[in-house]
């Protein structure tokens, strides 16, 4: 969340981005991992964070 934050700047711009759309529908096992992995590094996150991810 707090790689979200920086890249996005606060908790309203992240709410409504693309990349908290992606991630929440991840989390529900509704998402595209394909899309995900071609898009990840738009999202802003540091890269151990996207390491952790398994991605």
């Amino acid at each position: 969340m707090a790689d979200l934050l920086r890249y996005y700047g606060d908790i309203f711009s992240l709410d409504g981005s693309t990349a908290a759309a992606r991630l929440n529908a991840l989390l529900a096992g509704k998402g595209d991992k394909t899309l995900f992995e071609e898009e990840i590094n738009s999202y802003g996150l540091a890269s151990a964070t996207v390491s952790s991810l398994g991605m």
